[in-house]
Formats: C-alpha cells, structure tokens, sequence
C-alpha cells in the first residue's frame, strides 16, 4: 500500500418550535411564535438558539368609531411585527470550526527533516450562529368599494454575529485566521403596492404598481476606514488601514458603507487648457475624457511627467513609446494628490454597488366580451455592474479570442509618424488595441467599464379569447379558451452587456418565449 486517506463528518441540526394565535371578532390579531434551534457546527455550549418572534394586527376600519368612514372606507388594517431568525453561515462555514486543525508538517532538527504535526487553522470556540432582529409596520387598505387597494410596509432589519474571518499578522505563521462572529448589517427599506380595479360596462379592468427600497450598510466589521497624510520625521506620508479593516478587490465590505461597495480607480478628467497663465503644465488641463487622443494631450503627459508628475508604472521613456502610455490610453485621476496618477491609492468607495436599491413593477389585468389581456413589467434601479468583455467592448488581442464588431470598428487610431493615415480615427469610442495588458487603458480595474444597470422589463403579455357559453355548452364544456403569450419580449436598459437582471457575467441567455395555447374545463 503507497497511500491512504479517507474523511468523515458528521452534520446534524435539531429544532423545537410553538405558536399561539388569537383573534377577538376579526378585530384585534395576535400570533407569537417560538423556535429553539441547535446545530452540530457550533460547540455544545453556543450550538443553541433561542428565536422569538411576535405579530399584531388592528382593524382600526371595525371601531365604532370609524362609523362616518363607512362610505369611503371599507378596510383599514395596522400591523406590527418583530422577531428573531437564526442562521448557521451556509455552506462556506465548516462543521468543525471550533476545533484545532492539524496537518502533517516537517521540519528541521538535528542535522536531519523530521515529520511532525502543525497547526494550519487556528479554531474559536466560542462560535455560534448568526442572528436578525427583523422589526416591520405595515398598513392594508380598501377604498371606494375596494376598487382601490394599498399595501405599505416598512422594514428595519439587523443582522448581528455574521460569521467571518478575522485578520492576522504574518508573524502567526501560515495559518488559516480563526473564524468569528464579528460584521453586523443594517438592513432598512419600504415596499408599497397601490391598486385600482373597476368595471365600466362590459368592461373589467384592474392595474397596480409596487416600488421596493432596500439600503443596506456594513454597520460594524473591523473598523472604519482610515486613511490620508500623515506626518512622519518631517515628511507627508499616505497612511491607510485599508488591509486591516476590509475584505474584497473591486468591491469592498467596509464598515459604515454599502455591502461590496465599488472601490476602483476613476477616470482623469480635464478641462483641456494644458498650461497655466505663467507657462507651467496644469495638473488639471488633460484631455477632457481621459483618453490621449491629440498630439496636445501628449506633449502634456510628456511635461507633466517632466514636471514630476507619474503616470501609474511609466516613466519619461515609456510615456509616448508604443509600448507604454500611447496614443489612445487612458489615464485615471490622481485621488489622493500624491502625484500619481492611478496607483492603488488613487481607489476611492463610489457609493455604488452591484445590488439594486429599488425595484418596482407594473401589472394590468383586464377583459371585454371574451378577449383578456395582461401585461406585466418589473425593473430595478440604482446599482451598477462591472463590464469589461472580451467580444464586446474590451481592445485586448488575445488568440483564441474574438474582437468584436463594436471594438473593430470605433476603436482608437492614430499614428503620429503618418497622421493622414485613412485609419485615423481620434474621436473614437473604444481605446487603441493592443497585444498586452501594460497599458493603462485596460491593465487597471476602473470606473471607465462600470456602467448603470438600471432596467425595465416586459416580462408577460398575454391575449386571449374565452369562446361564448353557448358554443361551448354544444360540446358540454364549460370553458374554451385560446390564449397568445409572450415572456421577456423587450428590455429598456443602458446597460451595454446581455442582462442587467443576471449580472455583468450572466449564467444563461434570457429567453424570449412565445405561446400559443387552448384551455378547455368540462
């Protein structure tokens, strides 16, 4: 036998739940509800949870002092909620945290390498599962002979003891940190729904709306963010906790901002005066878009790195070569004022994240002698998606990779050695292409690729047709109905890449589907 190896766990999970309801001449509502929960992650001392949750309702619309209302008001109901839920962390927490985990290890000792054991996970035994305190008001209301409808609700919601890893010092070793119950998010929002429905004749028709908010921030995780010029012996130095308090690239969980919160450089922007009064190179006078596209926004690149200024990696002999910072590259703004123009210091949080913040939608019912129709719509808004693709809108030559006819046909050309070549084009959309990834245009992660994902979507239209009774009766059925349908039929969306709803790398193509179909009841 040459080797041999095998693993075993054990996962179980254990829960005791009550409730108790009571309702007084549909009046005043109650139900409060009890779970005591208990999972083998956690040791046996904090593998146990307890979880309350309580909900109220009034019919303030049945008081006899709502009398007067009658006429106009058919239903008013308050609600008010609380509760706590539990959670065990999914599937990225492992079932045995909480213990010490050794490996085989070798090390050094008497001349000779010996086998041994070292601690490669440093446990936490006090581990325990996460846990919301969820807190809502709500309002259901009926009007005008419950022709109109309203739904409101409001929503607070903190998720304490999320579990994460800590940072540690690379004087511990090379150990994976311990995991703790350490970030809390605060979630906040509303929802309403308002709804009309009413018959004119023949006529019968209902249409409602609904609009989501949901802000969420990282209200304790390892620290704010601290960082700016400090002075050390004499000299200003840029100082960030950066590493120490947040976990991400791009995208950051930073304490007291939005959760995965973008965190890029930003694009230069200049006004295009390339000196001041006194003939000095102006920080500020660059090309107004970021892209060098004249033989002026060079010679300003050129004389701001003469001036002192850096460009991110070039310098006086690379900045013009065509193998550096060239003709058609971007630049990205100095954020931090240290003269360099594009480093990792130059990221700032943009207050702007890939989850929506509102979301809302559109439904329309109605029929007429027999034909239906409906219609559906639903959207988001406020958020933003990263998107950089090869076959869309990246310049970067690649084998095996394809350019696509965006890029091919508007991206950046010039050539200052021939400037009446016919392939000039310096008002291009797209930057120069190149065979590498050293320059700026697309070596760096920035806003320049970060784009609106706001949409709208026409999820459902359907039209169809309900044979009359007394056709239908011939055959001995009671219904006949022939139906056309649509789904996902148009999509309204800045959002240059395939489907806003999905993400900048969706998993599947959104399907436009049609239908044609009958339904018959006897």
């Amino acid at each position: 036998m040459l080797d041999a190896w095998g693993s075993r766990k054990d996962r179980a999970s254990r829960a005791l739940f009550g409730r108790l309801t009571y309702a007084y001449k549909s009046r005043y509502l109650f139900e409060f509800n009890m779970r005591y929960d208990g999972h083998s992650r956690f040791k046996r001392e904090h593998r146990w949870g307890t979880f309350p949750s309580v909900s109220a309702g009034w019919r303030v619309s049945e008081e006899s002092f709502m009398e007067s209302t009658r006429g106009w008001l058919n239903d008013l109901k308050l609600r008010l909620s609380w509760g706590i839920n539990g959670n065990y962390g999914g599937d990225s927490v492992g079932d045995y945290e909480y213990q010490g985990v050794y490996n085989a290890a070798k090390y050094p000792l008497g001349g000779k390498v010996n086998e041994g054991l070292a601690q490669t996970e440093i446990n936490n035994p006090l581990l325990s599962g996460e846990k919301s305190d969820i807190r809502n008001i709500g309002i259901d209301a009926r009007f005008l002979k419950n022709r109109l409808t309203l739904e409101l609700d409001a929503y607070y919601k903190l998720t304490d003891g999320i579990l994460c890893r800590i940072s540690i010092p690379g004087s511990a070793g090379s150990k994976t940190p311990p995991r703790m119950n350490l970030a809390e998010v605060t979630n906040k929002g509303f929802d309403v729904m308002l709804g009309w429905s009413d018959r004119i004749g023949e006529f019968n028709y209902s249409v409602s709306g609904n609009l989501g908010y949901a802000a969420n921030v990282v209200s304790h995780y390892k620290g704010p963010l601290k960082q700016g010029w400090v002075e050390e012996n004499g000299e200003s130095v840029w100082k960030t906790n950066l590493g120490d308090v947040s976990q991400g690239g791009d995208q950051r969980v930073i304490e007291e901002r939005r959760i995965n919160e973008w965190f890029l450089r930003t694009g230069y922007r200049g006004n295009e005066t390339y000196y001041g009064s006194d003939g000095t190179v102006n920080p500020g006078g660059g090309p107004h878009d970021g892209m060098i596209r004249t033989e002026a926004d060079m010679k300003w690149a050129k004389d701001m790195v003469a001036a002192g200024y850096t460009f991110d990696g070039f310098n006086a002999t690379t900045v013009g070569a065509r193998n550096g910072l060239y003709y058609g590259d971007y630049l990205y703004a100095d954020n931090n004022g240290d003269k360099i123009y594009g480093n990792d210091n130059d990221r700032i949080l943009l207050d702007a994240a890939s989850m929506p913040r509102y979301s809302f939608g559109f439904q329309l019912q109605s029929e007429w002698k027999g034909i239906d129709l409906s219609l559906t719509l639903a959207g988001a808004a406020d958020f933003k998606l990263f998107f950089r693709e090869h076959g869309y809108n990246s310049t970067l030559l690649q084998f095996s990779q394809s350019l696509s006819r965006n890029v091919a046909e508007n991206h950046y050309f010039y050539d200052p050695d021939n400037p009446n070549d016919p392939r000039t084009n310096i008002n291009a959309k797209y930057p120069r292409l190149t065979q590498n990834t050293q320059n700026s245009s697309i070596r760096n992660s920035s806003d320049y690729y970060l784009f609106k994902g706001d949409y709208l979507k026409v999820k459902n239209i359907t039209l169809g047709y309900t044979l009359p009774k007394k056709l239908t009766s011939k055959i001995n059925a009671e219904k006949i109905r022939l139906y056309v349908s649509g789904e996902n039929l148009l999509t309204f969306t800045s959002f240059p890449g395939v489907d806003p709803e999905q993400g900048s790398q969706p998993r599947y193509q959104p399907v436009r589907h049609y239908a044609i179909g009958l339904n018959v009841s006897f």
